[in-house]
């Protein structure tokens, strides 16, 4: 059974989260830009037999979309900073795709002593992502446009998605506030925190989505995990940037598999 509250965070803005399943270990799930927290719930189905998750919706996405900016990396790991605060949460594993990714290295850098675990899924890196000026166009035309954020994620599907299930990921972006989208586009981009991700010692698993572009697993392995002093590469074959819709059940074994792992050191 899923439970939904808000926080108030430190500049007084209500930021949204889910609370699903119960166990002794408790998983904190981050989602990537131009999504809600939505984009979880086929594989939130899997893990919450198992461990507590607490899913949250970026300001400016999903049901915190009626918060104020800043919509930066930064703002957003500071949002999820207080949402841990408030909740006494510690020991417990962050989970970022994509831009979430981003954001949970940036609390790994900051917040470290908090974590038991890390998992990157299709992470932007710390050290942002170089974008040629046509395909940043493209990312732009999605900010409050259905048709062109359809189009833009037929690009980074390599399975086709249910119906359904393509819907929903269609219906979560358009939570997002366009000016969330643009600038959290922007802040993603230009990232330049890399040297800092090197005192990250939390354990960390990087997956990489076999054909995902231009996050591969050999970019990501240069990216991130030549970076990340305790952490490992897994890749998820025949499946690109949404492992989350596109395999849920084997993008479940492996967080299983490493937070069971975490569990028994």
């Amino acid at each position: 059974m899923a439970t939904m509250a808000y926080i108030t965070t430190n500049d007084s803005i209500q930021l949204h989260y889910t609370r699903k399943g119960s166990g002794t270990k408790t998983l904190v799930l981050v989602h990537g830009w131009q999504v809600s927290s939505a984009v979880w719930n086929l594989v939130a189905d899997e893990l919450s037999r198992k461990y507590q998750l607490i899913i949250v919706d970026l300001r400016g996405a999903g049901a915190s979309n009626a918060a104020p900016g800043p919509y930066t990396v930064e703002q957003h790991s500071e949002d999820l900073f207080n949402l841990v605060q408030s909740l006494e949460l510690k020991n417990f594993v962050l989970v970022g795709h994509s831009m979430g990714g981003a954001i949970a290295q940036r609390f790994a850098a900051d917040h470290c002593e908090l974590l038991v675990g890390l998992i990157v899924i299709a992470s932007v890196p710390a050290s942002g992502l170089e974008l040629p000026a046509d395909f940043q166009a493209f990312f732009r035309s999605a900010a409050g446009n259905r048709s062109q954020t359809e189009a833009l994620w037929k690009v980074f599907i390599a399975n086709p998605l249910a119906a359904e299930t393509f819907t929903m990921l269609l219906d979560s972006s358009m939570t997002v506030k366009p000016e969330a989208c643009l600038e959290s586009f922007d802040s993603w981009r230009q990232l330049n925190f890399a040297d800092e991700v090197k005192r990250i010692m939390t354990p960390t698993l990087v997956i990489a989505p076999e054909a995902d572009n231009p996050m591969t697993p050999d970019f990501l392995r240069e990216k991130i995990v030549a970076l990340i002093p305790n952490s490992r590469l897994r890749v998820i074959e025949k499946t690109s940037h949404y492992a989350q819709l596109e395999q849920p059940q084997e993008l479940g074994k492996l967080i299983t598999h490493f937070v069971d792992e975490l569990c028994s050191l």
